[in-house]
């Protein structure tokens, strides 16, 4: 029998791939259209052609986010399994409510304000953060390792069991957050400040502070 972390991850791999293959090349191609011209209107993020979740939010689940985002209103979407890479950067926009859990991103952040939102599983490796607020919002498992910041703030954020090795999070602020089983090691938190809770000597290992 397989350990319970094992079904855990199992079942986390079941569901990234389900999610995803429901994106053909034609539905995708029409979202990611669909998205940029809200981009240009709106400001909204229109509605999925899945509908929406159990839990109410939009449902884009798995899905390949190709273009850029620039200020746009993100409230109350799902995210999670999506893959985010290069040309999906998000410029100046509020996100509230809305989950990334499990999804791989490796574009760039730049004055994003996020509130509430759900990270947990997400792949952040090599993803430059920029001067990103992030309000109440989960990180625990997640995998930050190369991920880059000047000046990102992070209040009330749990980074519990997250990989932040060779993260190079420069004059940072995280303001009341957890830090349990983290591990950081190999990476800079230069000009970086803690209020609250700060993570132990062992978990910064050889990280420059």
């Amino acid at each position: 029998m397989l350990p319970i972390s094992g079904l855990i991850y199992f079942t986390d791999m079941n569901d990234a791939k389900k999610n995803q293959l429901r994106w053909d090349e034609n539905l995708s191609q029409s979202a990611n259209r669909e998205i940029s011209l809200a981009a240009k209107k709106s400001g909204v993020i229109p509605e999925s052609p899945f509908q929406k979740t159990e839990d109410g939010l939009k449902d884009f689940r798995g899905f390949p986010l190709k273009v850029q985002l620039s200020r746009m209103e993100i409230n109350e979407v799902d995210l999670s399994y999506s893959i985010c890479l290069l040309a999906g950067s998000l410029n100046n926009c509020n996100v509230r409510r809305s989950r990334f859990s499990g999804a791989n991103f490796d574009g760039r952040f730049f004055g994003v304000r996020f509130e509430d939102c759900d990270f947990e599983k997400i792949s952040l490796k090599s993803t430059a953060l920029g001067s990103a607020f992030f309000l109440n919002c989960n990180f625990s498992g997640a995998k930050m390792s190369d991920a880059m910041a000047r000046g990102a703030i992070f209040e009330r954020c749990s980074f519990d069991r997250a990989n932040m090795k060779k993260a190079v999070l420069l004059s940072c602020t995280f303001n009341e957050c957890t830090f349990d089983g983290a591990e950081f090691h190999n990476g800079s938190l230069m000009g970086s400040k803690f209020i609250g809770n700060r993570p132990s000597d062992t978990q910064l290992g050889n990280t420059m502070i």
